[in-house]
């Protein structure tokens, strides 16, 4: 019995000797967590002040007008080729109803808006229908770009939704984009708000 006795203290004993050689042979590995990424600003980009004008542009010469968009659409398109700047003014004209209509050109005065009608009339290059109206000063103001390149870009861009824009050049650092041409404020707020839930932000101003 006592032979037994030692013989469980000796096996005891060689049992812990071996459990600590275990522990103190285990590599212990730290996890390193990753760090955490900084979010990324979320802020909108820094809006572009509006171009300092130094000349007004109230007069145009009507191409055409249409009661459906597409055909208006195809002549901006064909005569795009040939006129810049060349464009479709969604107008609302009360009782006569809604009409899209071609516009070229951005003047001044109405004495270069006739000159340049009668002589682009002259080449066939508009028709003897086109005409220079009453003034149409307003407009809607997308955005102004410091670069022609980065302006032509963005209106190419809308032109693909089906927003048909064009640039007007303030000076060399300042292209503003613009939409229509429109005899008064209220007449222009009618497109915004168009445009507003297409998710495009405009403002009314003058050309």
């Amino acid at each position: 019995m006592k032979y037994l006795a030692i013989m469980t203290i000796l096996m005891c004993l060689a049992f812990n000797a071996w459990a600590g050689y275990g522990l103190s042979n285990t590599v212990e590995v730290e996890i390193q967590r990753p760090p955490e990424l900084t979010p990324a600003p979320t802020g909108k980009l820094k809006k572009q002040m509006p171009c300092k004008k130094l000349e007004f542009y109230p007069y145009t010469i009507h191409v055409s007008a249409w009661k459906v968009p597409e055909g208006a659409i195809q002549q901006w398109k064909t005569l795009g080729k040939k006129l810049k700047p060349t464009f479709v003014t969604k107008i609302n004209l009360d009782r006569h109803g809604t009409w899209f209509r071609v516009d070229y050109g951005i003047f001044t005065n109405i004495r270069d808006a006739v000159y340049t009608s009668r002589a682009l009339q002259a080449k066939k290059v508009i028709s003897q229908s086109a005409f220079v109206g009453r003034p149409v000063p307003y407009t809607l103001e997308i955005g102004t770009y410091t670069s022609e390149k980065v302006a032509r870009k963005e209106a190419q861009r809308l032109n693909t939704m089906g927003v048909i824009t064009y640039t007007i050049r303030e000076s060399d650092t300042c292209y503003r984009v613009v939409v229509g041409a429109y005899p008064d404020e209220n007449t222009a707020s009618i497109e915004q708000k168009e445009l507003l839930e297409l998710g495009i932000d405009s403002r009314v101003t003058k050309r």
